[in-house]
């Protein structure tokens, strides 16, 4: 039998994930790190020029990252580099980035180099130690909680649903609907350990960079939903005359009136969702009028009002909401956009991302946690992005809380950007205990540890600590089956560890699942439009763009194409401008005064006091 049991052919043969097993699909760590450095081209002062890979270790001296080097000095070369010989071996490469910082008075040149390790027969070589990465497991996009989702990138965008509160019409009629809001997480107060929430109207977010009319457009309700004129508004006020009734109802923010259609407010969720986040707009300290309606100013005050002291003076606010759109900018980074399998145009910044995660809550609400099926997988990512990449968004974030303020607008405050360690990489490695094992096998079977997975580690579940993760995430799910091996489980902490069978079939590099994100919450809306107005004769002033949706790629493509129309979705300009030593302009009459010689002492004396006071009124401005 031994001399014919190899004619019996395995069904499983072709199954076999060999592909999954040696980590091919997986991006090199250079990559990464090329992606997280160019993450500084944020800030409009720094411009990589390009970078070398060295991944031969015999060319990387390791003594040049036994030092942090110190970017202000004036003469970065002159520093001492040791020339000691180490006993303890690291089996290491870098990559050296050319960076030109600059500002509008000066400008340097710097090298900056990173220390990455280098992976030899699945292990890496630190301290005479080899080390193995485990696979983290992770949720795909987005998951679910009480009453809201939380997409994971640089840091959680988090979209909350309220419950149905009351609104009032302006006829007294009286309607429910949920309402969205955007909770920001700031840095909590000097001995407070609790974050703090800011929950933001979303709608104010698009508010402040397109308006509230064309807002409406980037939510595909043209024709749904119409903000009045002023005429049109001073009659519903004043002789309560409401053109349409049966088919408009009129609500109004302050003293601003806009419109929705009656049918389609109670058909679609969305659009009567919609009509609560316009309604909540409302303010009676700062109330909304036509004057203030389309002013940027007003919205950013309004944003940098929300969970601020008490004021009468809104524009007191404005500095603050600056920089909470900066954050809001800053929330998605190039490595979760490569990852989310969505079309191109719906994840090109973090205004798509709102939208997306807005208009098609309900969807993402109802995925399962526990199915492995809206996971994935990733190893090299959190290798670089839990250090490197964190650390990057640490001092691009210390720059804009620092762009407020007149006196660290300097070249040394970019320069500071770039003093962390080059071998931040190697040091967080060592750190990610639950990820990152010490290779103690005596068996020479190393290939069943490129099964290994934890749902421990960065950004991750139970990341503080484990003892808070519930119950039903350390169970076995049926979607398991196929994928994970129900047999091996962790000593130490059970559920949250485990091993892959070498069958398991993955998509899209390392996802457990072919499906794409959902994404048709746009595409049903307007079929649900076409519906209505091919079926009623209904006039209204901006009636929508007449164009025929068959399927979902057809909605795709007339996104794209009316993309330019929402060009004020741009990201702001992070930049540092340096305030010059002799800025203060003199005027013509005094020139003309000084050129004639007539002026006295005494006026040339009042003269210098008044400069000081002036240059003392910029600088605490």
């Amino acid at each position: 039998m031994l001399d014919y049991i190899h004619d019996f052919k395995n069904p499983m043969v072709n199954e076999f994930n060999e592909d999954f097993l040696s980590s091919a699909n997986d991006l090199p760590i250079a990559d990464y790190v090329v992606m997280a450095m160019k993450e500084f081209e944020a800030v409009e002062n720094i411009e990589i020029l390009g970078y070398d890979v060295i991944m031969d270790p015999d060319e990387v001296d390791i003594n040049e990252h036994s030092i942090n080097i110190n970017y202000k000095k004036k003469n970065t070369g002159d520093i001492e580099i040791p020339t000691y010989k180490y006993l303890s071996t690291n089996r290491c490469g870098e990559i050296k980035f050319r960076i030109r910082v600059h500002t509008n008075l000066h400008e340097k040149i710097v090298t900056k180099k990173i220390l990455i390790p280098i992976e030899y027969e699945g292990f890496y070589t630190l301290n005479n130690k080899r080390w193995k990465t485990l696979w983290q497991l992770v949720d795909a996009s987005t998951y679910s909680q009480r009453g809201k989702i939380t997409l994971k990138s640089r840091m959680p965008i988090i979209i909350y649903q309220h419950k149905k509160r009351p609104m009032a019409d302006m006829e007294g009629e009286i309607v429910e609907h949920c309402n969205y809001s955007y909770a920001l997480n700031s840095k909590p107060r000097r001995g407070s350990a609790k974050i703090k929430t800011k929950f933001i109207n979303p709608l104010m977010i698009f508010i402040v960079k397109i308006g509230l009319k064309r807002a409406i457009d980037f939510f595909n309700l043209r024709g749904v939903i119409e903000v009045l004129d002023y005429e049109d508004a001073q009659k519903c006020i004043n002789d309560h005359d409401f053109p349409d009734n049966d088919i408009w109802r009129y609500f109004n923010i302050n003293e601003v009136v806009f419109r929705v259609n009656r049918e389609l407010e109670d058909e679609i969720k969305f659009v009567g969702s919609f009509v609560s986040m316009m309604y909540t707009l409302s303010n009676n300290e700062f109330p909304v009028t036509y004057e203030n309606l389309n002013d940027t100013t007003y919205w950013i005050c309004r944003i940098g009002y929300i969970g601020s002291i008490k004021s009468k003076n809104l524009m007191t606010f404005r500095e603050k909401g600056n920089t909470t759109i900066y954050m809001i900018e800053r929330l998605l980074d190039s490595v979760t956009r490569m990852n989310l399998r969505l079309p191109e145009i719906f994840k090109s910044n973090i205004y798509y991302i709102l939208k997306w995660m807005i208009m098609d809550f309900d969807s993402l609400k109802n995925r399962n946690n526990l199915d492995i099926n809206n996971k994935r997988i990733r190893k090299n990512e959190y290798i670089v992005m839990s250090s490197l990449g964190k650390k990057i968004s640490e001092n691009i974030n210390r720059i804009i809380e620092k762009k407020s303020k007149s006196k660290l607008n300097t070249m040394d405050t970019l320069l500071e950007m770039f003093n962390f360690g080059s071998d931040i990489i190697i040091n967080g490695m060592r750190n990610i205990n639950d990820l990152v094992k010490a290779d103690e096998l005596v068996n020479d079977m190393t290939w069943l540890q490129d099964l290994a997975f934890s749902c421990k580690g960065p950004n991750s579940l139970g990341e503080q600590s484990s003892k808070m993760i519930s119950a039903k995430y350390r169970n076995i799910h049926p979607s398991y089956m196929g994928k994970v091996d129900i047999n091996v489980s962790s000593n130490s902490d059970v559920g949250m560890s485990g091993s892959f069978t070498p069958f398991v079939p993955l998509f899209d590099r390392f996802y457990f699942s072919p499906d794409r994100e959902p994404c048709d919450a746009g595409f049903k809306l307007e079929q649900a439009k076409q519906e209505y107005f091919n079926t009623h004769d209904v006039s209204c002033n901006c009636f929508p763009i007449e164009f025929e949706f068959d399927s979902l790629d057809d909605y795709i493509h007339f996104v794209e194409k009316y993309d330019e129309n929402f060009d004020g979705l741009h990201y702001e300009k992070i930049e540092i401008v340096e305030k010059a030593p002799d800025s203060y302009a003199v005027p013509e009459f005094l020139e003309a005064v000084e050129s004639d010689g007539s002026s006295s002492s005494n006026e040339s004396d009042t003269n210098d006091i008044d400069e000081k006071k002036e240059d003392t009124d910029d600088e605490e401005a």
